[in-house]
């Protein structure tokens, strides 16, 4: 409907076919050097899927560390320090190097510790304290209930942080 409404605007302008010509994926590309909402919506897809099983692991480790007897706040440490190198390593890999070979630094795995830090550790954390001691949430339900807070967060603070391409 959009498209045939613009067409025709732009058909009464002397323009044929200017909606195909300006949203093509090769002119947009060509125009701005910026990927398309297609490959936006890959990388999302991939970052869920790596997020998916960092989040089982993390999981697990918060719940075998609250059942072995340790202090919930000690479970999600240990949990993220594990679950975010392996989030490094999957996503430097599958998500967000591009058509490049994955790029291994030291400074690009500090910046995803500081951003899984922001919201992984510290938001988290908060989070749970807020959840089991000030609302009464089982402990086990509340790291559950942080996901819908801390995994679109995540995706950003990658995507436009620490894997930013120069």
């Amino acid at each position: 409907m959009i498209k045939s409404n613009v067409n025709f605007f732009c058909l009464l302008l002397g323009e044929k076919d200017y909606f195909e010509k300006i949203m093509s994926e090769e002119t947009v590309e060509e125009k701005s050097g910026k990927k398309t909402l297609m490959e936006y919506v890959k990388q999302f897809v991939s970052f869920g899927l790596i997020g998916g099983l960092n989040t089982v692991l993390s999981l697990g480790i918060y719940w075998l560390v609250v059942y072995l007897g340790g202090h919930y706040l000690l479970g999600s440490v240990i949990g993220f320090v594990i679950t975010v190198f392996i989030s490094y390593v999957l996503n430097n890999i599958f998500t967000f190097k591009g058509d490049e070979k994955p790029v291994w630094s030291l400074k690009n795995l500090i910046k995803v510790y500081v951003s899984y830090a922001l919201t992984g550790l510290i938001l988290n954390n908060i989070l749970l304290w807020l959840w089991i001691d000030v609302l009464g949430i089982n402990r086990n339900l509340a790291p559950v209930i942080n996901l819908f807070f801390t995994i679109p967060l995540n995706f950003l603070l990658n995507k436009f942080w620490a894997y930013r391409k120069k």
